[in-house]
């Protein structure tokens, strides 16, 4: 039976009636209606409809339409942005049931308000489906046309202010939530909601007030949710100069009363790290951690341990290190990975390491890692010592000993390393491991320069790995830069030139077209030395992340001296999954503010470089190497050229020389792997350097 639905009245005023069927003797949604219009101000407006409530669903809307043509609600006009559109039908048709029905038609038929009702779930349907799959963009404009036709719509404002909220634009979730707090005022979810985004906003005061409200709606309605707007309020609290003791004591009473609740022990674990009492605080993270397998509690982990000294210790003492443990280490070293805490991570990894000798994923992460830090040559010892230490682990028919013969110094390799008969079939989680570490191991070599050994190298690998689809496995990123140093050695002369003055080029993947290259600037020949940053967007590097690819970015820069020239080659990762995603999401309210905010990060990280390293700057301009991401790395160019022009910096201007005449494709001679230039792209970029 069902026990409870909700009856509705969208107009002004709106008007929510809460009936409880097993306390009421209704029986007919007539006889809903026919009460519900009782209560409200004695309207008689007779609704028939004799369907038994046997035909309802626990938590059902009734919605009861006024007839009368609303006001259209006042929105935000669209910005046209460069995303896929797909036109929306069944939501459109509410709007265009609208205007089809003409202004000044005062009433809608039966027959027209059930027709109205049933566009509106089904629109409502539609944009709750584009919301799960991630199209917030599109759910938006549904929402927002339901809007348009009942401006009170409880859904549409609930889950707009949701979606801004996640998008981080508090302050339009704010004006939906109490837009709907407004006409609501009855609905917790709206006050809850609307007292959280108060709190990110930073609105301290207002968001109690939102609580407050809140827990005396729970208190009658829903008991076990007020625990939950208690936490809220003593976050709130706890932010105030006036209630900061009061907050702190909300949050310690609900510790005590639940201290298994991760939401409450963050909260706690926050207030004992701000009291100095950074050690406890830490233990409280490792046990949320333990409790929820989500980001709650990671990144106040990875502060402490970088901020404090002891931090690393501190862990050590929770978790022994020991053989049994060796999961749990990597598990938490991977956290603080993600979390900046570069160098405490790679201690972990070490210890599991050393605690499993023959674990080839420990290996692989522990070497990763070292990439991160720039220890390249680290990379290089460690592989080294577990090919030398576990010799007869083998990926397709490559065994580890092929591997340490080799870089031991064998210069015939053909005379002494024969990989056995290439091993057909799918490979195990461990074999794909050590690919992976094979192929880590050919970028570190490649990009130390040491180029000679590569080529016997790469001929073991290709026969190892045959025909094996790599790219749809685990370790696609390491096979991706396997691929591109197969491809770009076929274009090198050896052996390279290393008495030559460096020139710089600081990148992602694309970086490694142009390594090792020589080129003519100015009438001096100059090596083009590699500073590989795996990963790194632009994004990465704004001042607040502590992501752990804007430190790679960092420490591999530390390899070019005081007053070096540089090229810089980043933005080609934002332009291919950063900021279209981000747009879609509503980060941004379209592609130019996007881009922008991202040129400006970018731009500003590289001018505070040339200021206190007396770098000289060169900017390079996005690669146009896939086709799918052209236009937009083309509009990027544009605007990133019109920043770089307006500083201190140099811009490498290029780009259209890159392109067919109609600007449509990458030219043919400069196609490689359909993913990067090849280096017969250089002569271009020398000839640019020399017109600055």
């Amino acid at each position: 039976m069902t026990s409870k639905v909700y009856a509705h009245f969208e107009g002004t005023p709106d008007f929510t009636w809460i009936v409880d069927l097993n306390k009421n003797p209704l029986r007919t949604v007539g006889q809903i209606k026919e009460t519900f219009v009782q209560i409200y101000n004695q309207r008689k407006k007779k609704i028939e409809d004799s369907r038994s409530i046997e035909s309802l669903r626990q938590g059902e809307d009734i919605f009861f339409v006024h007839v009368s043509q609303p006001t259209r609600a006042e929105t935000r006009a669209e910005t046209k942005v460069q995303v896929e559109e797909k036109s929306a039908t069944k939501a459109t048709s509410v709007s265009q049931e609208k205007e089809e029905r003409g202004s000044s038609q005062p009433e809608l038929s039966a027959q027209e308000a059930q027709k109205l009702v049933a566009l509106l779930k089904e629109s409502l349907s539609e944009a709750e489906e584009h919301a799960k799959n991630g199209k917030l963009r599109e759910a938006v404009k549904i929402y927002k046309r339901v809007l348009t036709y009942v401006p009170t719509e409880m859904n549409s404002l609930h889950h707009l202010g949701e979606i801004y909220s996640f998008a981080g634009r508090k302050k339009e979730a704010i004006q939906f939530y109490r837009d709907g707090a407004k006409h609501h005022p009855h609905m917790f979810e709206f006050h809850h909601s609307l007292g959280k985004a108060y709190h990110e906003n930073g609105q301290y005061q207002e968001a109690i007030q939102s609580f407050e409200k809140a827990i005396r709606i729970a208190k009658e309605k829903q008991p076990n949710l007020v625990p939950v707007v208690q936490l809220g309020m003593g976050k709130s609290m706890y932010k105030t100069t006036t209630h900061r003791s009061a907050g702190a004591s909300i949050v310690q009473k609900l510790f005590q009363e639940n201290e298994n609740d991760a939401e409450v022990l963050l909260e706690f674990a926050q207030i004992l790290a701000d009291q100095n009492r950074k050690r406890d605080a830490l233990r409280v993270c490792l046990k949320i951690i333990t409790l929820k397998q989500d980001e709650t509690g990671r990144q106040l982990l990875g502060e402490i341990v970088r901020e404090e000294k002891e931090g690393l210790k501190w862990i050590l003492d929770e978790i022994q290190p020991d053989g049994k443990n060796a999961v749990a280490m990597v598990f938490l070293a991977s956290i603080l990975k993600n979390e900046g805490a570069i160098a405490e991570a790679g201690e972990l990894y070490r210890i599991a390491t050393d605690a499993d000798p023959k674990n080839v994923g420990f290996r692989l992460s522990y070497v990763h890692n070292l990439e991160v830090l720039n220890e390249q040559k680290k990379v290089f010892t460690s592989t080294a010592d577990f090919c030398k230490k576990n010799p007869k682990l083998s990926a397709g028919g490559l065994t580890c000993h092929h591997i340490s013969s080799l870089i031991e110094g064998i210069e015939d390799v053909s005379n002494h390393v024969h990989c056995r008969e290439v091993e057909t079939g799918e490979l195990s989680s461990e074999q794909l491991d050590l690919f992976a570490l094979f192929f880590t191991l050919v970028k570190v070599i490649y990009n130390a320069g040491s180029l000679e050994v590569l080529p016997p190298l790469l001929s073991l690998l290709e026969k190892a790995k045959g025909n094996r689809e790599l790219h749809k496995t685990t370790i696609r990123n390491e096979h991706a830069y396997y691929l591109s140093i197969n491809d770009v050695m076929k274009h090198q002369k050896l052996p390279i030139r290393d008495d030559l003055k460096p020139l710089y080029v600081a990148g992602d993947s694309h970086s490694m077209s142009s390594a090792w290259q020589t080129v003519n600037v100015r009438g001096e020949e100059r090596i083009l030395w590699p500073l590989l940053a795996t990963g790194v967007k632009c994004w990465h590097l704004r001042k607040e992340s502590h992501f752990y690819p804007k430190y790679n970015f960092h420490n591999v820069l530390r390899t070019a001296p005081d007053g070096s020239e540089v090229i810089f080659l980043f933005g080609e990762i934002d332009c291919r999954e950063g900021l279209l995603l981000a747009v879609e999401k509503l980060k941004y309210e379209n592609l130019r503010e996007a881009m922008d905010e991202t040129i400006d990060i970018y731009l500003s990280v590289l001018s505070q470089l040339k200021e206190k390293r007396h770098l000289k700057v060169y900017v390079h301009p996005i690669a146009p190497v896939l086709n799918e991401t052209r236009e937009t790395v083309k509009a990027f160019n544009e605007r990133l050229k019109g920043k770089v022009q307006k500083s201190q910096l140099k811009y490498l201007d290029f780009f259209e020389e890159m392109l067919t005449e109609d600007g449509k494709e990458l030219k043919e001679t400069l196609q490689m792997d359909g993913t990067h230039l090849s280096p017969l792209y250089v002569p271009i970029m020398e000839a640019a350097i020399n017109r600055i």
